[in-house]
């Protein structure tokens, strides 16, 4: 090969080197803006809520001031001791057969309230009604009439505002057995009792 072919070939490899082969490649660019879509939703969606797993509570019939056994009651309806002091008689206690017999939750604080119907019994005693607190209810049950008078919560007409306790949200679910007391005193005239007590939560 002659010395001007070695030449021309050396140049056309060159231009190829540099060219790319014939390609050429695209410049890198910088766009001047770029851009991101935020989205977020602040806060939950309040959700709180109250149940019971047992709906009825069935006294029985025949209760008295010294706690006799009442026929046709649920099972575990019992009498406390009577009270000591002048005029006082019996509690007779309902518990809740199944659990939990209370539950609340939620996920966030809340308030919690408790009411009850007056004696709307067909022939209503005049002496055991919410006017005289004897409806009453807490988690756990008693042995004596004091314990009850002392310990539980009262059930007041539903008329009035009745929120009256308040749970953390770091508290829930909080899970409770339910127990009723019913009071019956010395003199109290025969008659029915019949009330519908109602458990509201509300966030706080």
């Amino acid at each position: 090969m002659n010395r001007s072919r070695r030449v021309f070939r050396a140049m056309v490899a060159l231009v190829l080197l540099l060219t790319g082969g014939g390609f050429t490649v695209p410049p890198v660019r910088a766009d001047t803006s770029a851009t991101v879509s935020v989205t977020a939703s602040i806060g939950v969606e309040p959700s709180v809520a109250v149940s019971v797993c047992d709906d009825t509570a069935e006294f029985g019939s025949g209760l008295t001031n010294d706690g006799a056994t009442p026929s046709g009651a649920e099972a575990g309806v019992s009498a406390t001791e009577p009270g000591t002091d002048n005029g006082q008689g019996v509690f007779y206690q309902w518990s809740a057969q199944c659990d939990p017999g209370f539950h609340l939750e939620g996920n966030v604080d809340l308030s919690f309230g408790y009411c009850a119907t007056q004696n709307s019994g067909a022939s209503a005693s005049p002496d055991v009604n919410l006017a005289q607190q004897d409806l009453r209810w807490y988690f756990v049950g008693f042995d004596t009439y004091a314990q009850w008078l002392v310990n539980s919560y009262v059930l007041a007409d539903c008329s009035s505002s009745n929120f009256g306790f308040f749970f953390d949200v770091s508290e829930l679910p909080f899970d409770q057995t339910l127990w009723l007391g019913l009071r019956i005193d010395d003199g109290d005239a025969n008659g029915d009792f019949s009330s519908v007590i109602t458990f509201n939560v509300a966030p706080a």
